[in-house]
């Protein structure tokens, strides 16, 4: 039981991370906050940088919320899974390392634990291939922008 808690909690902390402001911050110097919609998701760091960051940040975004809820599902089970991966999409969200101000909008967080739900192979691949065309429409978008 206090695994489990401890588990749900470090979700919450990995999915805080904000690799839509440190990666532009790092490697431009800039806040990526001060532009476009003001997240720091995946898709914002595309639309104002380009592919060569919006990329990284989406694999990220998307692994922070996989890997919990992942690790979730293997070490406790169904709603220990489910809860360590809404742990990470609310700390995309509202990332205590930002001060709780605005993060991303969960696109990427959110998927990945979706898909780890459905039991169904066919399904599965199914919902990833979803997944990777909304992920590239929404690249495409912000492209045009």
């Amino acid at each position: 039981m206090i695994g489990d808690v401890a588990l749900v909690v470090a979700a919450y902390l990995v999915g805080s991370i904000p690799f839509g402001y440190i990666l532009p911050r790092l490697l431009r110097g800039d806040d990526i906050r001060r532009h476009g919609s003001g997240n720091v998701g995946a898709t914002n760091v595309w639309r104002i940088y380009g592919r060569s960051l919006g990329l990284p940040v989406a694999v990220l975004d998307v692994l922070k919320g996989l890997v919990p809820a992942a690790l979730g599902l293997w070490l406790g089970g169904d709603w220990v899974g489910v809860l360590a991966g809404a742990a990470a999409m609310l700390g995309h969200a509202r990332p205590v390392y930002l001060g709780f101000s605005k993060g991303g909008k969960m696109v990427a967080t959110i998927h990945p634990s979706y898909i780890l739900r459905i039991e169904d192979e066919g399904d599965k691949r199914a919902q990833y291939r979803q997944f990777v065309r909304d992920l590239k429409a929404s690249g495409k978008a912000a492209a045009k922008k």
